[in-house]
This record gives structure tokens, sequence and C-alpha cells, in this order.
């Protein structure tokens, strides 16, 4: 009979954690897309060259993410400073980039 106090006590608890910690959320300011610009692209060209441009764009704009060259394509993912994360968008000829 203990033990099965002791569990209905351990859900109650829990289950109160979990609709409180629903309730509130996250402050303003605290978000990932509050802080963050986000996005991910495809261009279809694929080169080296591009690889590094858009890797040592992102580095130099305190970005984060991945990019992955293929035979045909160049594909990638990028979360940047929402003050900066526009202009990483753009690829290195000027034109956004396509994100899926």
């Amino acid at each position: 009979k203990r033990v099965g106090m002791m569990r209905r006590a351990i859900f109650i608890f829990v289950y109160c954690l979990t609709v409180l910690g629903g309730v509130e959320g996250q402050a303003d300011g605290w978000k990932m897309t509050d802080r963050f610009h986000g996005f991910r692209y495809s261009i279809p060209t694929s080169s080296a060259t591009l690889h590094s441009t858009l890797l040592a764009l992102a580095q130099s704009s305190s970005c984060f993410g991945w990019s992955q060259t293929s035979s045909s394509s160049t594909v990638g993912e990028y979360r940047c400073p929402k003050s900066v994360g526009l202009t990483v968008q753009k690829n290195p000829r000027g034109r956004t980039l396509r994100c899926n």
C-alpha cells in the first residue's frame, strides 16, 4: 500500500511539473526563434570553392550549422544571430538561398 501511495505521489508531481512547464514556457527573448535566424538552403551547383566560401561566411558571422556538397548540388542549414541572419542567407552571387 505504501508503494502505491509513493507511485501516485510521484505521478502527481511529474504531472504538475509537465502542466505548469507547458503553461509558462520560455520567457520572451530566450526562445531560439528570438535569438537566431535559421534557414536551410539548396544551391543547384556543386564546388569545393562554394562550400569553402559558405563555411567562411558562416564562421565570420558567428553562425553554426552544416553544409554538404554532392555531385550536383550544395545543401545545408545554418543558425545565425538575428542581426546577421539575412546577410548570411545571401549566397556569394547576391541571390537569396532557396529555403527548403
